[in-house]
């Protein structure tokens, strides 16, 4: 985390080979910079094969504040909500930033009005676009903003919400957010107050969503199981995971999922049922994923390292 002296300063870009902290190690947990020069040279390994150097790292893209996660749009921006501080207090000093599908950044305060103006942000989390419409998860409530106008739109109470994390659209328009303090998956139409749809004690700590088709996923922080449930909230199935603490949570274009621990500092790659790939490791505090499917781009908020990685998927 940043210092209250820190937070105006803008995220820089650092090249891979000028990376200073924690290695990033990618596939078959190899570190970074041999794998690169297994890459560039060609080199075999001792079955005369080239070892798979698992997805590039497009870039890092540093000095965020406590970045919690990443949405893109289909036009080549990916939005990033900083929580600044502890992630449960409403203390309206959060805020939102751009950056490129390409890995570059666009703004570091994204819409300042938002803090100032009509919208304050307390601890933004998990968020999805419906209609140009980026909508926020924020601890009790869902915010908004209109992407056209950078307008904010008035914010939706969720009761009996705790600790909003993630966001997901349904092929309806209807938004389902997570809530991981009370266990609880909310289902909003957009017109009427939000509905919680799940028993309590059915989910264990509910963290990351997706809608595919007509289920929705849900990761679990607090046990390593994937959950999969209809639209009405009743659970179908549970898929054990390979490791536990589980946060983000996307589908790509080749209708894999991915997934990432806080345990292991990492991110998978697989289908439920299927037998999941570790993708990438040396990751502290992999938090709500963002992928691009145009450019076939990963990108993974360090919650606890004030940066974004951008990986380059196969």
């Amino acid at each position: 985390m940043h210092n209250a002296g820190d937070r105006d300063a803008e995220p820089s870009i650092a090249p891979v080979f000028g990376y200073s902290g924690p290695d990033l190690r990618l596939g078959p947990s190899v570190p970074l910079l041999p794998l690169l020069l297994l890459a560039a040279c060609g080199s075999p390994d001792d079955t005369g094969t080239t070892p798979d150097p698992g997805p590039e790292v497009v870039a890092r893209i540093r000095g965020f504040d406590v970045p919690e996660s990443v949405r893109c749009d289909d036009g080549g921006t990916c939005y990033v909500s900083n929580v600044v501080g502890d992630p449960a207090d409403e203390d309206g000093d959060a805020f939102l930033s751009r950056i490129s599908t390409e890995g570059r950044r666009l703004e570091w305060r994204w819409a300042p009005d938002l803090v100032s103006g009509m919208l304050s942000l307390d601890a933004p989390k998990g968020m999805a676009i419906v209609d140009g419409v980026l909508h926020i998860a924020d601890i009790t409530r869902i915010c908004a903003v209109d992407l056209a106008t950078t307008t904010a739109l008035y914010p939706t109470a969720v009761h009996g919400a705790a600790f909003l994390n993630d966001l997901a659209a349904g092929p309806d328009g209807t938004i389902y957010a997570t809530d991981t303090t009370t266990g609880q998956v909310f289902a909003w139409d957009r017109e009427s107050d939000p509905v919680p749809l799940v028993e309590p004690g059915t989910l264990d700590q509910p963290n990351g969503i997706l809608v595919r088709e007509d289920s929705l996923w849900v990761t679990s922080f607090g046990a390593g199981e994937l959950y999969d449930l209809d639209l009405e909230g009743r659970l179908l199935a549970t898929f054990d995971m390979p490791a536990g603490r589980l946060d983000g949570l996307v589908l790509d274009r080749e209708n894999r999922f991915l997934v990432s621990s806080w345990e292991t500092s990492a991110v998978y790659v697989g289908r439920p049922g299927d037998d999941w790939t570790l993708l990438a490791d040396g990751l502290p505090g992999p938090a709500d994923l963002g992928y691009d499917g145009a450019t076939h781009r990963l990108f993974v908020p360090l919650f606890e390292d004030d940066e974004v990685v951008v990986l380059q998927l196969d």
